[in-house]
């Protein structure tokens, strides 16, 4: 089936146009030759369908609670932890939708497409470690949360892959970030990267 944008739900550029950490990711994973990943935080799957649909080889496994995090986005709107305005407005969410739509893709992409409906803290206990080639982190952006999926997830990734995620504008992921992984690269769309 060809790749449609209007699928989601809740896309964040209406136009259709993928987001730019898609194209992001993408260009990472062709460019490596990429074939296990992890996204965590899929939030609508705007960004799981896109690689999965434009990265043929591609494995990702997905995870997300899909209900509101007490820290991250406990008001039921975007972040809570937002420093500055979110330019397109907020999103609020739909969970069940979301996770509908999750499923749609699982039976589309089949073995390619996993996906754990958790915590992070406890998806990560049923993925063995040196087994990813990248992570994506774009999940609960609390400070101590950020910590905690950098700390639980790094040792899944293989020597010489990527940890990666969205983001870096907030102090909360920015500071995260650096106390565990020190220097970083920043990419378009605030993503940040660090090989191992």
């Amino acid at each position: 089936m060809a790749y449609d944008p209007f699928r989601v739900k809740e896309r964040e550029r209406q136009d259709g146009t993928p987001n730019g950490r898609s194209k992001v990711l993408e260009k990472l994973i062709k460019d490596n030759n990429l074939k296990t990943g992890a996204e965590l935080g899929v939030r609508s799957g705007e960004n799981y369908y896109y690689l999965l649909a434009h990265c043929p080889d591609l494995e990702l496994l997905g995870v997300d609670l899909f209900q509101i995090q007490p820290e991250g986005a406990g008001d039921g709107r975007r972040w809570k932890t937002f420093e500055e305005p979110e330019p397109d407005g907020v999103f609020t969410y739909d969970f069940e939708s979301y996770y509908n739509f999750i499923l749609e893709l699982q039976e589309e992409f089949g073995p390619r497409a996993k996906f754990i409906r958790d915590w992070t803290t406890e998806a990560v206990k049923q993925v063995p470690d040196n087994s990813l080639d990248f992570i994506f982190i774009d999940a609960d952006h609390a400070y101590k949360s950020v910590v905690k999926d950098i700390q639980d997830w790094a040792p899944k990734v293989k020597k010489g892959g990527y940890i990666t995620g969205h983001d870096w504008y907030m102090s909360s992921v920015k500071n995260a970030v650096r106390e565990v992984l020190g220097s970083v690269s920043i990419h378009p769309d605030n993503v940040w990267m660090y090989r191992k």
